[in-house]
């Protein structure tokens, strides 16, 4: 990071991860827990899961401090058989970025198609988006932060008022009994839920460049990402419990079904669900936007060719086709699952070798030392 660049606090970079984390599997996480578990323990998938990303941000940030200013590729790059292994990491960031991006769009224009646009194709639902966010993305760094500064608390006020308003239809007969079958189905739960959690660390690779060392703080970071590990919490419980195992199973949109349950005194409004569409829409920009930025400053870093004009249209055209690849929402929830695998690769992969690889400069300029 240049001393002019846009400069990232702690608290930025927090609501930067959980406006990321927000727009990821919001209106199916009920369905996917249940899918893989078939007991009502996805609260505590969901938990360990965002324990497990906690810890790897801590780690990471800790890491970070040995290399300020710069990304973990830059940090790779320096040694002497860092070239390569850069270029690796790198092409592994591009694909992961490009893969999670053609998941999330293509599951908004489902989305979207099935609630507003009926007859609008899929195709023009993606290309939309992808042209809005590539407009995002111009504003750079700084103007990517505050779009999620802005939008923060928009999608968390939202999101706690669907909350509290069904608060009073859960039966919690429908989430007992707790452990019921024991550890294993929580367990089995935990794949579901690493492309939400784990597959939003990925960025702090490149972000936390943009961060004076004195802000790479891990506890104010994990104290914000308490906020989407509670909202899934919730809205994995409130779905249960509002609509039942069986109705959640077989829901392509759970979320979106306890929105409609909710009912304003004097019919002020008579149907929520467009109204927090919107607002999710808002989330999936987000996460978008946090994705689409990360494939620039990578492309930018390994091309060294900053502002390239060609850098935007490659990876619409990458996002749009990888979109489409799959032919229905089943398969691009299937590719979703290899997403999730992949998050948990490159994030264990960064962190492991961004350590090794401080470990082995340490260890040589100690040698050096007692040489001179």
């Amino acid at each position: 990071m240049k001393q002019s660049e846009y400069s990232i606090s702690a608290v930025e970079l927090g609501i930067v991860l959980i406006s990321t984390i927000l727009g990821i599997s919001l209106l199916i996480i009920p369905r996917h827990l249940i899918e893989q578990i078939g007991t009502p323990d996805g609260w505590l998938s969901i938990i360990i899961s965002g324990a497990i990303m906690m810890l790897l941000i801590y780690i990471y940030s800790n890491i970070q401090k040995h290399f300020p200013g710069q990304t973990l590729i830059q940090f790779f790059r320096n040694g002497s058989w860092g070239k390569w292994g850069s270029k690796l990491f790198s092409t592994f960031i591009m694909i992961y970025s490009v893969l999670i991006m053609a998941v999330v769009i293509r599951l908004f224009s489902e989305t979207i198609q099935f609630y507003l646009l009926d007859k609008t194709p899929l195709e023009v639902v993606v290309a939309s988006m992808l042209l809005i966010t590539s407009y995002g993305v111009s504003k750079r760094v700084q103007g990517v932060v505050h779009l999620h500064l802005m939008f923060f608390p928009i999608i968390t006020a939202v999101l706690l008022f669907v909350l509290v308003a069904n608060i009073t239809e859960v039966d919690y007969r429908h989430l007992l009994p707790i452990l019921g079958e024991g550890v294993l189905p929580v367990l089995q739960g935990i794949p579901a839920t690493t492309v939400p959690f784990i597959g939003g660390v990925p960025i702090l690779f490149i972000f936390m460049a943009y961060m004076k060392q004195n802000e790479l703080k891990p506890l104010v970071i994990n104290g914000l990402s308490l906020m989407p590990i509670f909202l899934f919490t919730a809205i994995v419980t409130i779905c249960y419990g509002v609509l039942g195992l069986e109705v959640n199973n077989y829901l392509t949109f759970p979320t979106m079904e306890i929105v409609k349950e909710i009912e304003i005194p004097g019919g002020f409004i008579e149907r929520l669900d467009p109204l927090f569409l919107t607002i999710w829409i808002l989330a999936i920009y987000g996460t978008l936007l946090s994705i689409h930025l990360i494939m620039i400053l990578v492309l930018e870093d390994e091309l060294k060719n900053k502002g390239n004009k060609f850098y935007t249209p490659l990876i619409i055209i990458l996002v749009f086709l990888t979109a489409f690849a799959p032919s229905s929402i089943v398969e691009v929830e299937k590719l979703g699952g290899i997403v999730g695998i992949l998050s948990v690769i490159l994030t264990v992969t960064g962190i492991f070798f961004g350590y090794i690889t401080i470990k082995l400069r340490s260890r040589a300029q100690k040698k050096n030392k007692k040489i001179s």
